[in-house]
C-alpha cells in the first residue's frame, strides 16, 4: 500500500474553492401488480374492422437496450396485441425521436436506420467494427472507430452531450481497437436477433399475419372488483415538450358473473365460464404512420373513449425496416439495439465548439459525416455499393508565424499553443520574432506568449489552413467580458451560487456569483481557461471543462453534470464511491471528474495501460478511514498513524483510498495522478524501492497540478513548497538517507526527499529513461547502474551534495517583477518577513515594474513610482515577503502573492484571497490575482 502524506511544510493550506409510470389502480386503493400469472397474447392477426372487444388487459415490461423502459399497458383483442401509442411516442422522445399524434395519424419526422450493410473505409482500409446510422439525411459513423484510423480519438461527456475530437492523421493507423468513448457508457450490448412472427404475403393494410406469438395469461381482475384504466388525449411529444402521461379519465369497470344484468351504456368487462376476460370496445378504427413525410402504412388501432392502442407486430414491422431489432416473448416487448439520438449535442475540435445532432447506439457515439467533411476530411458514400470512403491526404499543421510587441515591433519570447486535447507545446521566437510549430490540423489555437520583460500574455489565435503561414500574435493583453450559462442536461438541477473560471496559464481564479436563472458575467483577461467548479450551497463540484475567453467567444455555457443519487459515479475509467453519508454528492462527482482529468496524461507519461477500472473509495471522516484499515488487517497504531498522517492510499493495481475533509486542503489532480501512478507502477514492478515509487507519483502529481500551464514560475512554486523543507532538514543535519525511511517516517515529508532525488535523475537522464529503469527493477538486480551507468550510493551521495550546496546559501533579498493588466490598481502593498509595510503608489495598467525586496526588510521602487511606510495594513503572517492590492479604503477585496525567500532561494509560492471582513477565503498556487497583478519573476539578486 502506498500513501500520500499530508504536507507538514507550509502553514498554509491550499484551497483553491469554498467551500413514472401511473398504475392502474383497483377500487380498494391497491396498486394494480404489474407481476401476473401468464395470459395468452398474440401477434396481430385481424384487421380493424374485426377488434371489437378486450380479451385479456395487464400491465408487462418494455425493454430498451437490455434495460427495463417501464411496465406499459397491453391487451389482446381478437388475437392481436396492443398497447397504447402515449407509450410508444414516450419511448421514442427518451431516444430523441420527436413524434405527432393527431387522434388519426401517428407521423414521425424521421427514424434512424441502421445500415446493416454498409462497408467503412479510412485511406482504404476496411473497418469491421465501425457502424453507420441513417437519420434525417445525414449518414453518422463510430466516433472513436474512425478517429483512430485517423490518428485521432474522440470524448464522449454524456452530461454536456458533447463530443470532443483530436485529430492528428500523421499518426493514422491500420491496426485497430475500437473501445467505447462514452463516459458513462462502457459497454457494448450485444444485438438480439428479431423474435418477430412471420411477416405477411401482402404489405396491405388489411391483410396480416397468419402466425402468432405466443403467450400465457390470467384474469385482468377477480370478480366483484374494480378496475381503472386512462383516456388519452390526442397530443405532440417532441424534444422540447414533456407531455404527461394520459390525463386519467377515469373508466370504472366493473368484472360482474357471466350472465350479469347490465344497463344501457354501462361499460363493462364480464367473466366467460372458461375464465377468460372480455368487454366490449367503444370504437376501433384504422390510422396512418407516416415516416419522413411518407406514408408507410395503415394500422388498426383501437379507440375507447380518447385512449387510444396500437399493435405491437406493426411496431416491430416498423423498427425491423429500420434495422431496429425486436422481440415479443409472450411477457416483455424487447427492442434491443434503438439508436437514441442526441439532437441538442454538440462537437468540440480544439476550443472550438459547434452543435451538432449525435447518435449514440450499442455502447458508442456516432458522429455525423458532415463533421468529418467540416474538419478537411474527404468523404464519399456510394448509395449503389452501400459503401463509405473516407480519405485524409494532409498531415499536421504547419504554422510560421511572428510574435510582435504592441507596437508591431518583432519580439523575442515563447509561444504556447493549445490542442484539441488541451495539451500545451511551447516554441520560441528568435530575436526576429519568428516562430514555426508542427500541430494538429483541426482544433489547436495560440493562447498565449511571453517576453523577458512581460511574462505571459493570454491570446485567443485560432491556428486554421488559412493562416497557419503567416500567423502574427501581438504581446499585448486585453480583457473579455464572459457572459454565462450553468446548464443542465436534465430537470435534475440543483442550486449553483457561484462559478470558478481559472486561467490555464496562470492558474489564477476568477469567481462569479450565479443568478438564479443560471447566468452569471465576469470579466477576466483573453486566454485560455477552464470552467474549473461550481459552487452549490453543500460543496464544491470540480468540473474542469476547457474553453476559450476572446472578443469572439465571450459567450460561455457551462454543463453542469447530473449529481449522483446513490452511493457511486462510474465513468469511463473509474468507479468512485463511498458509504459515508459525511461525502456529498458533489465530492463523488468531483472525484470521478478530476480522475478522467488526469487519466490520459499520467497513462501516455507512464506508457502503462491500466487492466480494469479504478475503484475510488472516499471517506467522509477519519474515523471512517482509519476503519477501513483495521478492517484490512493493519494493527491499531498503524491504522491511526496511516489515518492522521496520510490524505489517500492506494492498494494493489485498482483501488484508492480517500479522506475527504483533507482533500480540500491539497491538490486533487496531485492527489489522484499521485495515487494512479501508484497503481500503474504496480502492474511492471512489485520491488520498486520506496524512493523511487514515491518520487516517480510525486513527478506525475505535481504535473497533474499544473496542468499543462507552461509557467516555470508555477511549477517551481510547487516544487519548492515541499523542498524547501527538506533543505532546512539537510542544513541541521536531520535528513534521513535517501531511502532508508518509509513515507511516515521522520518529521518531515520524506516523499518530497523522494521527489526531489527523482527529479536529479529526471533533469540529467529523462522520464523514459526513468522509466525503464522501472520496468527493469524486477529482472534486473543491477537495474539502476546498468540504466544509469552509476551506483545508487554514487547518486544518493550526489543529491545530498546537491541539498548541502542549497543549505549553504543565504537570503540577500530578490528582486520581483510584475505587470499590471489593464484592470490593474494604480497602487500595490508590500509586507515584509519581519511586517514592515509599504504602500507603492503611481502604476499604470498594462505596464511591468521591477521591485528590489531587500535583505533589511525595505522595498526599492522604479523612480516613477512613491514608496510610502504605513501601518495600516494587517500582517497575517510573518516570515514571508506579501504583494498585493485591495482592502480597507479601496473597492477591492485584498488579494495578495506569498513570497518565500530562504536559503537564498526566492520562490512565489501561493497567492492569497480575502473575503471582504477580512477572513482568508482562498489560497492557492497562481502567479496572477484576479485583481489586475501579473507576476513575472522572482530572481536572486
Amino acid at each position: 500500500m502506498r500513501k500520500c502524506p499530508r504536507s507538514q511544510s507550509r502553514i498554509w493550506v491550499r484551497v483553491a474553492l469554498t467551500s413514472a409510470l401511473t398504475t392502474a389502480v383497483l377500487s380498494g386503493g391497491a396498486a394494480l401488480d404489474p407481476t401476473f400469472a401468464p395470459t395468452r397474447a398474440y401477434a396481430a392477426t385481424t384487421n380493424s374492422a374485426s377488434v371489437t372487444g378486450i380479451e385479456d388487459y395487464r400491465y408487462g415490461p418494455l425493454n430498451i437496450n437490455q434495460t427495463l423502459w417501464r411496465y406499459v399497458p397491453y391487451f389482446v383483442s381478437q388475437k392481436t396485441t396492443f398497447f397504447g401509442i402515449w407509450y410508444l411516442q414516450q419511448m421514442l422522445k427518451d431516444q430523441g425521436v420527436p413524434s405527432n399524434w393527431d387522434g388519426h395519424s401517428l407521423t414521425f419526422t424521421d427514424l434512424p436506420t441502421i445500415g446493416t450493410n454498409a462497408t467503412i473505409s479510412v485511406n482504404g482500409f476496411a473497418l469491421p467494427q465501425a457502424a453507420s446510422v441513417e437519420y434525417q439525411g445525414h449518414t453518422y459513423v463510430t466516433a472513436s472507430t474512425v478517429l483512430q484510423a485517423l490518428g485521432g480519438s474522440s470524448r464522449y461527456d454524456a452530461t454536456s452531450r458533447t463530443l470532443s475530437v483530436s485529430y492528428n492523421p500523421s499518426q493514422a493507423s491500420t491496426q485497430l481497437t475500437t473501445q467505447s468513448t462514452m463516459s458513462n457508457q462502457t459497454s457494448s450490448p450485444s444485438t438480439t436477433q428479431s423474435g418477430m412472427p412471420n411477416q405477411p404475403a401482402s404489405q396491405s393494410s388489411n391483410q396480416t399475419p397468419s402466425q402468432a406469438s405466443s403467450l400465457s395469461g390470467s384474469s385482468l381482475a377477480t370478480v366483484g372488483t374494480e378496475v381503472t384504466l386512462f383516456a388519452q388525449h390526442p397530443g405532440r411529444l417532441d424534444n422540447a415538450s414533456d407531455l404527461t402521461e394520459p390525463s386519467l379519465v377515469w373508466h370504472n369497470i366493473r368484472i360482474i358473473p357471466s350472465g350479469g344484468g347490465t344497463s344501457p351504456g354501462q361499460v363493462i368487462t364480464k367473466l366467460s365460464p372458461t375464465g377468460s376476460t372480455s368487454r366490449s370496445l367503444a370504437d376501433s378504427a384504422s390510422g396512418d404512420v407516416s415516416v419522413g413525410g411518407a406514408t408507410w402504412r395503415t394500422v388498426p388501432i383501437v379507440v375507447d373513449n380518447n385512449t387510444t392502442f396500437f399493435g405491437i407486430w406493426y411496431l416491430q414491422q416498423l423498427l425491423s425496416e429500420h434495422g431496429i431489432h425486436s422481440s415479443w416473448n409472450g411477457k416483455a416487448l424487447t427492442v434491443s439495439n434503438l439508436p437514441k439520438v442526441v439532437s441538442n449535442g454538440t462537437i468540440k475540435v480544439g476550443q472550438t465548439t459547434k452543435p451538432s445532432t449525435l447518435i449514440l447506439y450499442n455502447g458508442r457515439v456516432l458522429m455525423p459525416l458532415s463533421a468529418l467533411s467540416g474538419m478537411g476530411i474527404s468523404v464519399l458514400e456510394d448509395a449503389a455499393s452501400q459503401s463509405i470512403n473516407i480519405r485524409t491526404s494532409n498531415a499536421n499543421l504547419r504554422v510560421q508565424g511572428t510574435l510582435t510587441t504592441s507596437a508591431n515591433h518583432p519580439a523575442a519570447g515563447l509561444v504556447a499553443i493549445q490542442d484539441a486535447e488541451g495539451n500545451v507545446q511551447v516554441v520560441t521566437a528568435g530575436s526576429d520574432g519568428s516562430f514555426s510549430a508542427q500541430v494538429s490540423r483541426f482544433g489547436s489555437s495560440v493562447i498565449g506568449v511571453r517576453t523577458p520583460d512581460e511574462g505571459w500574455i493570454g491570446e485567443d489565435v485560432p491556428l486554421t489552413p488559412g493562416n497557419a503561414s503567416h500567423v502574427s500574435v501581438a504581446a499585448e493583453q486585453s480583457m473579455v467580458t464572459l457572459h454565462g450559462q450553468v446548464a443542465f442536461a436534465t430537470r435534475a438541477t440543483y442550486p449553483v451560487v457561484q462559478v470558478s473560471v481559472r486561467n490555464v496559464i496562470t492558474h489564477a481564479h476568477y469567481y462569479a456569483t450565479v443568478q438564479p436563472d443560471g447566468s452569471f458575467t465576469m470579466t477576466v483577461p483573453v486566454g485560455a481557461y477552464e470552467a474549473f467548479a461550481l459552487v452549490t450551497n453543500e460543496d464544491a463540484l470540480f468540473i474542469l471543462q476547457n474553453f476559450l475567453a476572446g472578443p469572439a467567444s465571450s459567450n460561455l455555457v457551462i454543463h453542469a453534470p447530473t449529481l449522483p443519487t446513490g452511493e457511486e459515479v462510474s465513468s469511463l475509467h473509474a468507479t468512485v464511491q463511498t458509504t459515508d453519508s459525511n461525502v456529498t454528492p458533489e465530492a463523488l462527482q468531483s472525484v470521478d471528474n478530476l480522475f478522467e482529468h488526469v487519466y490520459q496524461e499520467t497513462v501516455a507519461s507512464e506508457g502503462i495501460t491500466p487492466v480494469q477500472k479504478m475503484n475510488i473509495h472516499l471517506y467522509g471522516s477519519i474515523n471512517a478511514y482509519q476503519q477501513h484499515y483495521l478492517n484490512e488487517g493493519y494493527g491499531k497504531s498503524d491504522a491511526q498513524a496511516i489515518a492522521e498522517q496520510s490524505v489517500a492510499s492506494e492498494e494493489g493495481t485498482n483501488t484508492i483510498n480517500i479522506l475527504m475533509p483533507t482533500l480540500s486542503t491539497v491538490d486533487g489532480l496531485n492527489i489522484l495522478a499521485h495515487e494512479f501512478t501508484h497503481a500503474l507502477t504496480a502492474q511492471v514492478s512489485q520491488k520498486i524501492p520506496s524512493w523511487a515509487n514515491e518520487g516517480g507519483a510525486w513527478t506525475q502529481g505535481v504535473n497533474a497540478e499544473t496542468d499543462q500551464s507552461p509557467s516555470s514560475m508555477l511549477k517551481q512554486g510547487i516544487q519548492w513548497n515541499e523542498w524547501v523543507d527538506i533543505v532546512a532538514h539537510q542544513q541541521s543535519n536531520t535528513l534521513l538517507p535517501l531511502g532508508q525511511a518509509s513515507s511516515l517516517a521522520g518529521n518531515y515529508n520524506v516523499e518530497a526527499q523522494d521527489y526531489f532525488a527523482v527529479q536529479q535523475l529526471v533533469g540529467q537522464f529523462g522520464w523514459p529513461k526513468f522509466m525503464k529503469y522501472v520496468r527493469a527493477i524486477d529482472h534486473d538486480a543491477n537495474a539502476f547502474s546498468d540504466t544509469f551507468g552509476e551506483s545508487f550510493s554514487t547518486f544518493s551521495q550526489h543529491v545530498t551534495a546537491v541539498l548541502k550546496k542549497d543549505a549553504a546559501g543565504t537570503s540577500r533579498g530578490f528582486n520581483v517583477s510584475l505587470r499590471t493588466l489593464p484592470n490593474g490598481p494604480h497602487q500595490i502593498y508590500f509586507i515584509s518577513p519581519s511586517g514592515q509595510r509599504f504602500l507603492v503608489s503611481g502604476l499604470e495598467p498594462n505596464q511591468s515594474y521591477t521591485f528590489a525586496c531587500n535583505a533589511d526588510g525595505t522595498v526599492t521602487a522604479p523612480n516613477s513610482l512613491t514608496v510610502t511606510s504605513v501601518s495600516g495594513i494587517p500582517v497575517a503572517v510573518q516570515g514571508d515577503w506579501f504583494v498585493g492590492s485591495g482592502g480597507s479604503g479601496t473597492s477591492q477585496n485584498r488579494q495578495e502573492f506569498d513570497l518565500v525567500d530562504e536559503f537564498g532561494l526566492p520562490f512565489l509560492d501561493e497567492v492569497i484571497l480575502y473575503a471582504k471582513g477580512g477572513s482568508v477565503e482562498h489560497v492557492y498556487p497562481a502567479t496572477a490575482i484576479p485583481n489586475g497583478i501579473e507576476m513575472i519573476s522572482v530572481a536572486q539578486k
